[in-house]
C-alpha cells in the first residue's frame, strides 16, 4: 500500500449502523401476553459498517464512518459510543423523520442469537448520503451490509466502488443475508471492482449457489474479486486469493455472545491489509479479535485497543 501513503484516511466504512440491546440468557419465549425474565442486558452498537469501523479504530488506524441514524436518544448513544472508540463520525447523517435502526438480540445460553429488528433511518440510506470527496481520500473503502440497504444496493454501491478504484483505493464488501435479493441487483456484475469480498457461509450460498465454502470463494474469484473470505462461525474462516487457499481455525474462548463477531473479524482483517500483511496473518488477527468479541455481551464490547492486546507477533 506504499502508493497510498499520501491519503489521510486509512479506512472509510460505509453502510449499516444499528443500536443493539442484548439480553442473556433467553432460552425460551413466552406465550402471548406473558413474560420471560433474563439475567443480563447490554446496550451496544452494531451493524457491519459500524462494528468494523470501531474495531479498526481500536487497532489505532484512522477510520471514518458514513451511515444514517435518527435524531433521537439512540442516535446520541450511537455517536457517543463510536466517537469514544476513536472513529470519525463527522460525516454521519442524522434523520429527522425516522428513528435510529434498533435490534433486540435474544442471546441463548450457548451464545446463539435471535433478532428483532427495526430498520429505522437505515432504510433511507443512499448514495446521496456519501461524500465522494471522502471516498477519494481513503486508502480502503469498505461497504458493510450489502444486500440489506434497499436505497444503496445496486447503483449506489457500484458508484462508490468505481470512485474508490479511480482514486487508487482498495475496496471491500461485507454482505448480510437477504434471500429476497439476487446478486446482480445488488452488485450489478461489478465483482472486478472488489478487492476483498467477505461473506458469511449462508450469504455465500445464496450469492453463489454453491454449498462448499471453497467453491463459494472460488466462484467469487472467478467473477473478478481479488480475495474472497468466507466466514464460517465456530469452524473459523476460509481465505482464497490467486496465490493460496487457507483454512483458519478460531481462537479458543468462552462463548457468551456471537453477535457482531463476523464484523469484528472484518475490521481486524482490514487492519492487517493496512499493514501490508499476507492474507493469512490478516485473517488470524480477525480471528483473534473475534474471540475477544464473543467473550462478552455486545459485538464490540470485548474488542480491546491495540495497546492492550500484547505483542501481536506472539499472538498471531
Amino acid at each position: 500500500m506504499s502508493e497510498k501513503k499520501d491519503k489521510a484516511l486509512d479506512v472509510l466504512s460505509i453502510g449499516v449502523c444499528v443500536v443493539d440491546a442484548l439480553g442473556r440468557p433467553v432460552d425460551q419465549y413466552p406465550e402471548k401476553g406473558k413474560i420471560t425474565v433474563f439475567d443480563k442486558m447490554a446496550l451496544s452498537i452494531g451493524g457491519p459498517a459500524a462494528a468494523s469501523a470501531v474495531t479498526i479504530a481500536r487497532m489505532g488506524a484512522a477510520a471514518s464512518l458514513v451511515g444514517r441514524i435518527g435524531r433521537d436518544g439512540l442516535g446520541d448513544f450511537f455517536l457517543k459510543y463510536v466517537d469514544e472508540s476513536g472513529v470519525d463520525t463527522s460525516h454521519m447523517i442524522r434523520d429527522n423523520a425516522a428513528s435510529t435502526a434498533f435490534t433486540f438480540v435474544a442471546v441463548s445460553s450457548d451464545g446463539d442469537r435471535t433478532f428483532f429488528h427495526c430498520p429505522g433511518a437505515g432504510r433511507a440510506f443512499s448514495i446521496d448520503d456519501v461524500d465522494m470527496e471522502l471516498v477519494r481520500k481513503a486508502k480502503i473503502v469498505h461497504i458493510g451490509g450489502s444486500f440489506i440497504m434497499d436505497s444503496f444496493d445496486g447503483e449506489g454501491t457500484v458508484d462508490v466502488l468505481k470512485a474508490a478504484k479511480e482514486a487508487g483505493a482498495l475496496t471491500s464488501i461485507d454482505t448480510a443475508y437477504n434471500s429476497e435479493k439476487d446478486t446482480e441487483s445488488v452488485l450489478c456484475g461489478a465483482f472486478e471492482l472488489i478487492d476483498y469480498f467477505f461473506a458469511g457461509y449462508d450469504e455465500g450460498v445464496h450469492i453463489t449457489g454453491k454449498k462448499d465454502h471453497r467453491e463459494i470463494a472460488s466462484y467469487l474469484l472467478d467473477r473478478g474479486c481479488k480475495v474472497a473470505v468466507v466466514k464460517l462461525g465456530e469452524k473459523g474462516s476460509y481465505i482464497l486469493s490467486e496465490k493460496c487457499g487457507i483454512e483458519l481455525k478460531p481462537f479458543p474462548t468462552t462463548v457468551v455472545d456471537t453477535c457482531g463477531a463476523g464484523d469484528v473479524y472484518v475490521g481486524g482483517f482490514l487492519f492487517g491489509v493496512l499493514q501490508d500483511w499476507p492474507v493469512e496473518k490478516c485473517g488470524k488477527l480477525g480471528a483473534l479479535l473475534s474471540s475477544h468479541s464473543i467473550s462478552e455481551l455486545g459485538g464490540t464490547t470485548g474488542v480491546p485497543k491495540i495497546e492492550n492486546l500484547g505483542h501481536l507477533e506472539n499472538l498471531i
